[in-house]
């Protein structure tokens, strides 16, 4: 009976942590959904090719927020018999998959501003533009700096990237912004084409640096120089109880850390006592990084490597 209860508590803290980790874009992608709307609004009502590049924008918000809630939910899956280190690797994988959206979008305000020079016809209801424009600076700096909070909180990936695209947001809306105060200032319609590829070439920068970052995650990549440090300071910690760490390994995958060390300790000391200290260590490294994994190797000091010629390490880095 106490062990039912007690699954059907890791159950309901499991599904209350994921559904922390899923309203952050979920209420990104219903505030994407209001600004795309108003801004295709206002497009309709100017003929700005700037405003429509600016709704494909935000087109392309709706659809990657609303890609990230589906792929946090699938991602936040305990790990399994098929799975056994979870599965945050689809995090960084959805982030491919969004570099195409956002590079498509891209690629259409590019068309639509090609078309524009063509066009010489002058903007119209330009105060409605500014109005828009000036709100749509708001609202994405408001997003960027919740999700960028929630991505930290959360250590999610899939979130600090959609951080990292509204936050770029407000360049293509000051853009516009642009364009139409130089219509209504300079009466130049053909700025408005300017600008128009302007936010595309700024959409594709953001579809180039989401792609390459993504990558660099499925590939493994270490954790950060903080991280690090943050591991240095933990294991420093025990100075005088062991005489350093070494062939250090890190990974990241979604949410989750991994690291793996060998660490060295008296040649003397009592298995129980090595593998208390051991789990000691494992506790503390946990501890200085919330979600990491951590597994230990532990090598006698000092090491006898004549007997075995193979059993070569990188040198050991001091406390």
């Amino acid at each position: 009976m106490s062990a039912t209860l007690d699954h059907n508590s890791d159950m309901h803290d499991a599904g209350e942590k994921l559904q922390r980790r899923e309203s952050p874009a979920v209420v990104a992608a219903l505030l994407s959904v209001v600004l795309a709307l108003l801004k295709l609004g206002a497009w309709f009502f100017t003929g700005s090719a700037a405003m429509l590049a600016a709704a494909l924008d935000s087109l392309s918000d709706v659809l990657v927020s609303g890609l990230n809630a589906l792929i946090i939910r699938a991602a936040g899956q305990p790990a399994d018999e098929g799975h056994p280190f979870g599965h945050g690797k689809l995090e960084h994988l959805a982030g491919i998959f969004q570099a195409l959206l956002i590079a498509t979008s891209g690629g259409v305000a590019a068309w639509q501003g090609w078309l524009r020079v063509h066009d010489d016809a002058p903007l119209q209801h330009s105060w409605l533009g500014v109005g828009v424009a000036l709100f749509s600076i708001a609202a994405a700096l408001g997003i960027a700096a919740y999700l960028r909070r929630a991505a930290r909180a959360l250590r999610s990936p899939a979130l600090d990237t959609d951080a990292a695209h509204y936050a770029s947001d407000w360049i293509v809306n000051a853009g516009v912004l642009a364009a139409f105060g130089a219509e209504l200032l300079l009466d130049s319609p053909w700025i408005d084409a300017l600008v128009a590829g302007a936010v595309s070439l700024l959409i594709l920068r953001t579809a180039l640096t989401v792609f390459v970052d993504s990558a660099q995650s499925l590939m493994d990549r270490g954790l950060t120089k903080e991280e690090l440090a943050e591991i240095h300071s933990t294991m420093k910690g025990f100075e005088g109880r062991i005489h350093g760490y070494h062939d250090l390994l890190t990974r990241r995958s979604g949410p989750d850390r991994f690291l793996q060390m060998h660490v060295e300790m008296d040649a003397d000391v009592s298995l129980r006592q090595a593998h208390d200290l051991a789990e000691e260590i494992r506790a503390a490294l946990e501890q200085a990084l919330p979600g990491a994994r951590v597994i230990i190797h532990l090598d006698p000091w000092p090491e006898n490597t004549t007997q075995d010629p193979h059993n070569q390490h990188a040198p050991a880095r001091k406390l």
